[in-house]
């Protein structure tokens, strides 16, 4: 249901700000003829992430002190990363992101199987233009990454990790037809806590499970097609 709720919030979103940047468009053209109309849906992108943690959590996930991609902390996205139209003088470079944790089997205390799974969500509050052409661009997007990640063993009981990160995340775009391809590098820095908490209406674990914060960085690479270009407008 979570899953359900966030992404109708966020096809509202990309509904409003797409009808936006048609009026921003329709007020510059000044011999009178109609902008191009983008339907919401050409704006969302599908991304695949990859997460380094700064910290090691018993060699299980991939971190600088473990290196290992064979390891879990992969992502899959949805969203939009565009220059978004605020109002007629103000516009942001950004993204809003609702990734899931691909779930995978690691191993607690080296005695212990677990399974780990979760989602986090990404929305920009600033951002800066570095190039933007017609097929080319680059930005930079600062910007809040929430969410939580959940440990399930064998016998149902469940642990949470919740995240609070600010981030900086560096975009760079580029369309050739109807497709456009992007690369986003991301370091998020963990603020919440790093304990594992118990969910509601689960049993506490009978083992104690080590900490994690989970700041670092993240890569992503995404691909989106649009019929009528949306981004190469």
């Amino acid at each position: 249901m979570r899953i359900i709720l966030t992404l109708i919030c966020l096809f509202i979103y990309l509904e409003v700000m797409t009808q936006s940047d048609d009026i921003e468009e329709d007020s510059i053209n000044s011999i009178g003829s109609y902008a191009n109309h983008y339907y919401s849906f050409e704006a969302i992108t599908f991304f695949y992430e990859h997460k380094i943690y700064l910290t090691n959590f018993q060699n299980q996930i991939n971190s600088t002190g473990d290196l290992k991609f064979s390891q879990p902390s992969y992502f899959i996205s949805i969203g939009s990363a565009d220059e978004h139209i605020v109002s007629q003088n103000y516009q942001l470079f950004g993204y809003y992101l609702y990734s899931f944790h691909i779930p995978q089997e690691i191993t607690i205390n080296d005695t212990t199987q677990q399974r780990i799974r979760g989602y986090n969500f990404k929305f920009s509050i600033a951002g800066q233009g570095i190039i933007n052409r017609k097929h080319y661009q680059a930005f930079l997007t600062e910007g809040i990454n929430t969410g939580r990640l959940k440990l399930i063993n064998n016998e149902r009981e469940k642990l949470k990790n919740p995240i609070v990160s600010p981030y900086i995340g560096l975009v760079l775009r580029a369309t050739f037809g109807g497709f456009t391809f992007f690369t986003i590098a991301q370091f998020d820095y963990d603020l919440s806590s790093k304990k594992w908490k118990k969910l509601w209406f689960s049993d506490r674990q009978k083992i104690g499970v080590p900490g994690l914060k989970q700041h670092g960085l993240t890569l992503s690479f995404g691909i989106n097609y649009s019929p009528n270009g949306y981004y190469s407008r």
